[in-house]
């Protein structure tokens, strides 16, 4: 796509605005990103709407998968195709319809989404833990959270008291994503136990090199 696009207009090839980019992480991905600072990124499709984002494949990816949001001001040379600017042209648009027959998989592509997505394309190398915007979670059901609080069993009282409270608070059960000042404590409280996970998790990359190894000279 990167070739591709090179030829384009460059007013389709910028873009000012802050990008977000929802992904699930695997535990190694986490790790990466939060204890090494440093995930891997390549070419991919990012949105200029947090809430496209919070909502992409359903919204919080299932437990297991550490949903993730990162937004970024994208520098000018990772910008590969700006979408969204390019759905704004009335010519891109007429020649799309034209050409609607003849592209495969029209209708599950731009002839499906259209500029829904508010995409914009980007290349980028990494991705560090400063440009995370949200972290995905589920909150326990309605009666764990009940026994947690009060170390009895739901009672109709307190069910009532709880969706009475629950209501006010504007609070719903379930996937949620944590952003703004709650993410930046909790990543602020991760800080201790990574400083002592490092060094741990250090030796056991080490002894399995070693195993590793002497399997091989073994073979």
């Amino acid at each position: 796509m990167k070739e591709l696009a090179e030829g384009i207009d460059s007013r389709f090839r910028s873009c000012g605005l802050i990008t977000y980019r929802q992904v699930a992480l695997d535990k190694g991905g986490v790790w990466k990103l939060i204890a090494e600072r440093s995930l891997p990124e390549k070419i991919s499709a990012w949105t200029l709407a947090p809430s496209i984002a919070k909502t992409f494949k359903g919204g919080v990816p299932p437990e297991g998968w550490q949903g993730t949001i990162f937004e970024i001001m994208p520098e000018p040379e990772a910008v590969i195709l700006n979408l969204h600017a390019l759905y704004q042209s009335p010519d891109f648009c007429g020649a799309l319809e034209r050409e609607s027959s003849a592209i495969d998989g029209f209708w599950d592509g731009a002839g499906r989404y259209r500029n829904t997505q508010a995409e914009v394309v980007l290349g980028i190398d990494n991705l560090d833990r400063a440009s995370v915007y949200a972290l995905g979670g589920y909150s326990s059901d309605r009666d764990t959270l009940i026994r947690m609080m009060f170390d009895q069993e739901p009672t109709q009282e307190l069910i009532a008291w709880f969706e009475t409270q629950q209501k006010k608070a504007g609070f719903e059960l379930g996937a949620f994503w944590l952003d703004g000042e709650p993410l930046q404590r909790v990543l602020a409280r991760m800080e201790p136990h990574i400083a002592r996970l490092k060094p741990i998790k250090a030796a056991q990359d080490e002894a399995k090199k070693a195993v590793a190894s002497g399997a091989d000279e073994n073979s």
